[in-house]
């Protein structure tokens, strides 16, 4: 029978730290920490208030900028750790059923189906 972490194309294994070591692989390929980066930096502009810092004097779009990028950058690695332990503790418990899904579109996705 496949297990979890098989299904969604990981390798078996008891160590934590190898899940950890597929699953940051895994999203290091998927541009995730670049990707959470920019959501996180537009969330901060949209706090300030700042959507469109273009439509801002320069050094108040310039200071909104380097605020955003800063709180993004110093988010970003800590909420990617959260994010993939919790992954990872998902896929060790998740049902049967839905390792089959992710089998099956994980498949698709990696023959360029979907």
């Amino acid at each position: 029978m496949t297990t979890p972490v098989e299904a969604v194309g990981l390798a078996p294994t008891s160590e934590p730290d190898l899940l950890s070591s597929q699953l940051h692989r895994r999203a290091t390929r998927a541009m995730a920490p670049a990707r959470l980066r920019y959501e996180l930096r537009s969330i901060v502009l949209d706090v300030l208030g700042c959507q469109d810092p273009s439509e801002l004097p320069e050094d108040v779009a310039a200071w909104a900028e380097h605020i955003a990028e800063e709180a993004a950058s110093s988010a970003c690695d800590p909420l990617m750790t959260r994010l993939l332990a919790s992954l990872e503790a998902t896929i060790q418990t998740a049902p049967h059923a839905v390792v089959v899904r992710l089998a099956d579109a994980a498949a698709r996705h990696d023959a360029g189906i979907d």
